[in-house]
């Protein structure tokens, strides 16, 4: 026997690539799980090629110049332009271009596709193709099975017996059904028109069959511009009844389609919708979406919103990059009434914005100015929808100059005008100002100059700065008759000192920092004219060394302050871990501004309105399966009693969990709360069998004594087929059977962790 190497100057003759092109169109990539048919370095006895050229090595060659017919058998390895086969036998004819590989045949292509075939035959200038018993193999591990395998003129793949498989054979490695697989009697992939057409389609879920059609089409993932149909989904509720909804994608010209997007709603009749999408290459891309419906029974949504017979809505957004550095884009919904999006699940219940905006950013800049306004969905009322602010507009902007070593300047600024159609109150015991009716102006500019010095082990760093406040209002409110204007400036002082001392013992690192910061800052300590961006107030470790405790601009610190406490932070040789701060605020002098309350009592209650403020401590601490963490908050005047407190526990073994709340505050009636707050909740996750599990969680009212909300599932999960069912209920109706909510769901999870199910709730307990 002899070994030759054979290098024909008929580019294009060995074309592998044509048969794995035509292949890989069968590719419906399924999830991560690596299958590999071949054993690693298989190919790599198959002799390298030059760009163009066929490389072929057999245990025998022969070249009949007559026929014009080349013949190879005996271990026969093939190479061209990154494709690698091989094959017991294989022959080509130069006069036909027919090229035949018989007996264990493999194929790889550059993606890493694997084929095997017991026979396949390419002609016709590689558009036509047939393969015999092909078993085809992702990298990904979906396979794809067929008796005999046709490719016809390049754009078309018809595959019979086809067998799809994601999860590869289907069988884990303890030789257990899993997964999913669809049998077909013939399956044809068009990737010109981008369809997959399935004749007789059997499904099997875990081995079992389950659903059988006799013909269906399906748009093909593997095409890069969808183009037809996509896969049904389905959902239900009780007011729209069964929804199943697909889409129909229309390519026009370059970067641009058309979306159609009916539904049928059985209780309501067809809902129609519509995108166009513009994708402007180098610039950016928006779109225009746009719902409608005639409602055949709109008294199913009376008394609240929906009861009409004519619902709509339109959408629109769009995001672009006009100059490097710069990006701008709008966002817009309007509608026929707020709960029109939401009962048709055509989006959550989360408020939308419309806005138009302007950014700019780079390491040292970042400006943003945009324009918003805040719309609820759902069964909300006008009078509701006028309360919700719009910021025409909010101009955010920051720079920072590195002086090298004389420190750091940073310039920063906000303008925020604030419109309100009605006033925004509540009552919780007190009342609540939230907004206000009107339009508002505020706007800060501030300089800080920080430098940062060393002192031995001490770091010491002063800051420097100055703030300026213009703020206006103009009295439309009857809670607030009286049109305003204020201008303030305040000079701004601080100096944080910290002296971290660093131990390191065998892998293990331990971090003890003392903190002491003062700041001065002269503003005055009302609250100016509204406070619409500072309401959240929250005194914990998270803010105790900050400069400015507020969380908007609309109110600051005011008078001499000192922040006084230390950092603990331990790194173990065997991964746990201990995170402690523990410290308190003290007012030196000048007006507290944390001691005067506005309209929507920012700072109340938060223990910092005495000269020695409440004592604040975190603690995280992670070892091994358990993760601590906690956060307490005590009044030095009375003993250490506790204001506000909370505790987090976990434990996390190999195939269950289980985790444990507390929550505690004092009584505070200057917010509206007489009593003591206490909740309890708790959790746990169990493996109950290899991808089975369950769960199940509660929180109690210790001080009402009662159940705030509580849950219970069940779940099925291989990695291909997931499964769940629940139970939930929470909120004040606890014991009203209508708030306890079941749900099911199932998905088949495919290419790209693409999932198809449903999960809903298909019943209620009434």
């Amino acid at each position: 026997m002899t070994s030759r190497r054979f290098r024909s100057g008929i580019a294009g003759a060995l074309r592998i690539c044509g048969v794995v092109v035509g292949l890989a169109a069968l590719a419906l990539a399924g999830p991560a799980l690596a299958a590999q048919l071949l054993p690693e370095n298989f190919f790599d006895q198959i002799p390298a090629t030059n760009a163009g050229q066929a490389g072929v090595e057999a245990d025998e060659l022969h070249y009949d110049s007559d026929l014009g017919i080349i013949t190879a058998s005996g271990n026969v390895g093939l190479s061209y332009i990154g494709y690698f086969a091989t094959a017991d036998r294989m022959v080509f004819n130069q006069k036909t271009r027919e090229l035949l590989l018989e007996g264990n045949v493999h194929i790889v292509d550059p993606g890493g596709i694997e084929y095997t075939a017991d026979t396949a035959t390419i002609t016709d200038e590689f558009k036509d193709a047939v393969l015999s018993a092909m078993v085809m193999v992702t990298p990904d591990g979906a396979m794809v099975t067929g008796s005999e395998t046709r490719k016809v003129r390049g754009e078309t793949t018809e595959i019979d017996d086809g067998v799809y498989a994601p999860c590869g054979t289907c069988i884990d490695a303890k030789g257990r059904r899993i997964g999913w697989r669809v049998r077909t009697h013939k399956m044809v992939q068009n990737t010109k028109e981008g369809y997959t057409e399935l004749e007789q389609p059997i499904l099997e879920i875990l081995g079992l069959p389950v659903a059988w059609l006799p013909w269906l089409r399906m748009p093909d993932l593997t095409v890069s511009v969808e183009t037809g149909f996509s896969t049904p989904t389905y959902t239900y509720t009780e007011t729209i009844g069964h929804k199943v909804a697909t889409t129909y994608t229309l390519p026009l010209d370059a970067g641009k389609s058309l979306v159609f997007m009916p539904a049928l709603v059985s209780e309501q009749g067809l809902l129609m919708g519509a995108s166009f999408l513009h994708d402007i290459a180098g610039f950016g891309a928006y779109s225009v979406t746009g719902h409608g419906i005639y409602q055949l029974d709109p008294s199913k949504f009376a008394p609240g919103f929906g009861n009409e017979a004519w619902r709509g809505a339109l959408q629109t957004s769009g995001a672009f990059t006009p100059i490097e550095k710069w990006s701008a884009g709008w966002s817009y919904t309007t509608f026929t009434d707020p709960a029109f999006l939401t009962d048709y699940l055509i989006s959550t219940p989360n408020p939308t914005t419309n806005e138009v905006y302007a950014r700019y950013l780079t390491a040292e800049t970042y400006f943003d100015a945009r324009a918003q306004e805040f719309r609820l969905l759902g069964d909300v009322s006008q009078a509701t929808q006028d309360q919700q602010a719009a910021l025409l507009p909010k101009i955010t902007a920051d720079h920072v100059v590195d002086l090298g070593t004389n420190g750091t300047v940073t310039m920063s600024g906000d303008l925020v005008g604030v419109a309100r159609n009605a006033d925004h109150v509540a009552s919780n015991a007190i009342p609540y100002r939230l907004g206000t009716k009107g339009f508002k102006t505020h706007a800060t500019a501030e300089v800080d100059w920080s430098r940062q010095f060393l002192f031995g082990p001490a770091v010491v760093t002063p800051m420097a700065g100055l703030r300026l406040d213009y703020a206006s209002y103009d009295g439309a409110s009857t809670l607030q008759p009286t049109a305003a204007t204020l201008f303030s400036a305040t000079p701004i002082a601080a100096i944080d000192m910290r002296v971290p001392f660093v131990a390191y013992d065998g892998g293990n690192t331990q971090l003890i920092e003392p903190v002491a910061q003062a700041y001065y800052r002269g503003g005055p300590a009302e609250p100016g004219i509204t406070n619409d961006n500072a309401q959240s107030f929250v005194f914990d470790e998270s803010n105790l060394f900050t400069y400015n405790k507020f969380s908007g601009t609309d109110r600051q610190d005011t008078g001499l302050r000192a922040n006084v406490g230390v950092h603990y932070l331990a790194n173990f040789a065997d991964g746990s871990y201990l995170d402690a701060v523990l410290g308190q605020t003290f007012q030196l002098a000048g007006a507290n501004s944390l001691a005067t309350p506005d309209a929507v009592n920012a700072g109340t209650g938060a223990g910092l309105d005495r000269a020695s403020s409440d004592l604040v401590a975190g603690l995280r601490l992670g070892m091994g399966p358990v993760s601590l963490s906690g956060k307490a908050r005590l009044d030095p005047t009375q003993q250490g009693i506790v204001a506000a407190g909370s505790i987090n526990a976990t434990y996390t073994a190999s195939d269950w969990s289980v985790g444990l709340d507390y929550s505690y505050m004092a009584p505070d009636p200057a917010r509206g709360f007489s009593g003591i707050q206490q909740d309890i909740g708790g959790s746990l996750s169990i493996a109950l069998a290899d991808y089975w599990s369950a769960n199940a969680a509660l929180a109690w009212d210790i001080t009402a004594g009662k159940m705030i909300s509580y849950s219970a599932g069940i779940g099925y999960d291989d990695g291909y087929v997931e499964g769940r069912a629940s139970i939930t209920s929470s909120g004040p109706l606890i014991y009203d059977p209508q708030t306890f909510v079941y749900k099911v769901g199932f998905f088949l999870k495919g290419p790209g962790g693409v999932r198809l199910g449903y999960e809903g709730m298909p019943f209620e307990l009434k």
